[in-house]
């Protein structure tokens, strides 16, 4: 069967398979809610969701759906406790969308439809920013403090120890990115979690809630209506969500240093730099841990370039704060130079110029296009500098490794299980090395479609005194 039919008939499968998904809802909702379905129309995002109307007893209802990611994804947080973790937040006075059910086999979850606007910098003006920013922070207080008990009887692990409360969720992600690598590796994300493993913050005693991709709400006005968002809530150092922030405060600016300030008179907990610098390593090492594997064995439906490109710039910004806490300068990358090409090139600008002019069909269509493009252009500039790329790591590997390597695939399963081996005083030396592998993959996706906007982009610096107590300006290299 030749790859045209198959990717067909795969896409028409993954249409009758949405289809049966979107009855199977309907028929789940109009039983279980006692109604009937008005309408109900779905949304393509990173995990599939709908949102649905139904009349129930005379009265309107607006419902959302959410379902998971795709078939190859592991979550840390399964379906069944991301419902149990929004009935405790419920519960406890936090602001969420309320759970209505949890479908059979937990394959989704149905809570309220809520409306309002998510991205803080569009509020109408500076009173309504300054209330919503006081009330996110008040939520956020009030998720730190719910007692430990009610994230147990949810089957949360509840970590007790300085190591297992910075680890906790850090260790179940890892493990999660190497049952799904298979015989494959990525020895950057081996080298964070022995990093991680080494550098925890020792004098961080207290664990918590907490909302794992943090910085979610919805808003109206000057009201703070709910959090959202809780696939990746655990519990764990109660900063974490500030270095969680981070990576949204990019596209979505939330004036991390202003809710610290907040939380700090809130909470009266300070916010360090090291822990802080600390957790982001940690959540951008969960992304690359999460996001790395869909690069090996990725589902047809996925968009390749985006996930690439997300797990890539995560990897970046894991090893930015490492140079921080190391107090390290990061060396200059020469670029890429175009090489001798695995393939001639007309075939890969003739493929380009073609996808445009394909017409598809279904409500995939448009999307179907954008990453197919995407992964066309992806793959040229791999033709065009592959050669060179491959030839400059294997002997960087060689170097670090002490002994020739020819074979790109061994060589990175050696490297992996180098870094496994070494202690810190290799970390400098194997961190330079990461940053130029990272910097190569990141040129590989460089101009490959929109989904690449994160290409040369930086975490925003924040500015906090290194341990409680200290200021910046007094940390030393060898702290």
């Amino acid at each position: 069967m030749n790859t045209v039919t198959d990717f067909t008939t795969t896409q028409i499968g993954r249409e009758k398979h949405d289809d049966l998904q979107d009855e199977r809802a309907r028929q789940w909702l109009e039983e279980h809610m006692g109604g009937k379905v008005l309408s109900m129309v779905r949304h393509l995002r990173w995990r599939p969701t709908w949102v649905v109307e139904m009349e129930v007893d005379g009265e309107y209802k607006k419902l959302f759906v959410r379902g998971p990611r795709g078939e190859e994804w592991i979550n840390p947080v399964s379906m069944r406790q991301e419902a149990d973790i929004h009935a405790v937040l419920e519960r406890n006075g936090v602001p969420v969308a309320h759970i209505y059910h949890e479908l059979e086999d937990a394959w989704a979850i149905v809570m309220d439809a809520v409306t309002g606007q998510i991205i803080i910098g569009t509020a109408r003006d500076d009173r309504a920013l300054d209330a919503v920013s006081q009330q996110f922070v008040e939520a956020l207080v009030r998720v730190h403090r719910i007692p430990l008990a009610d994230f147990a009887e949810i089957g949360l692990h509840i970590p007790e120890d300085p190591s297992d409360i910075a680890l906790n969720h850090y260790r179940r992600c890892y493990d999660i990115f190497r049952r799904q690598m298979g015989d494959e590796v990525v020895p950057f994300m081996d080298f964070t979690w022995h990093w991680l493993v080494r550098n925890v913050p020792e004098y961080r005693h207290r664990g918590c809630g907490i909302t794992g991709d943090a910085g979610q709400f919805m808003f109206d006005g000057d009201r703070l209506v709910c959090l959202i968002d809780f696939e990746q809530f655990y519990v764990g150092d109660p900063i974490a969500d500030f270095s969680a922030m981070r990576l949204r405060d990019m596209i979505e600016p939330l004036d991390i240093a202003d809710l610290i300030r907040r939380y700090e008179g809130l909470a009266g907990e300070p916010v360090d730099k090291y822990a802080f610098e600390y957790h982001t390593v940690g959540f951008n090492g969960v992304n690359g841990w999460l996001l790395w594997p869909t690069t090996v064995s990725p589902d047809l439906e996925q968009d390749y370039v985006a996930y690439l490109s997300f797990a890539i710039a995560s990897s970046r910004w894991t090893v930015k704060s490492m140079v921080e806490i190391m107090g390290i300068e990061l060396e200059d990358v020469p670029l890429p130079e175009e090489s001798r090409p695995f393939a001639p090139m007309p075939p890969f600008a003739h493929l380009m110029d073609s996808i445009p002019k394909l017409k598809g069909q279904g409500r995939y269509a448009e999307y179907n296009e954008m990453k197919t493009a995407s992964l066309a252009k992806y793959i040229d500039r791999w033709n065009r500098y592959g050669n060179w790329v491959i030839k400059q790591d294997l002997e960087n590997v060689s170097k670090l490794l002490g002994k020739t390597c020819n074979d790109y695939r061994q060589a990175q399963r050696e490297l992996s299980a180098f870094v496994a081996e070494v202690g810190a005083d290799h970390d400098e030396t194997l961190i330079q090395y990461f940053h130029r592998w990272l910097e190569m993959q990141e040129f590989l996706v460089r101009d490959c479609g929109p989904q690449t906007f994160l290409v040369g982009r930086d975490l925003k610096p924040i500015e906090l005194p290194w341990r409680p107590g200290t200021a910046p300006e007094v940390r030393t290299t060898e702290e």
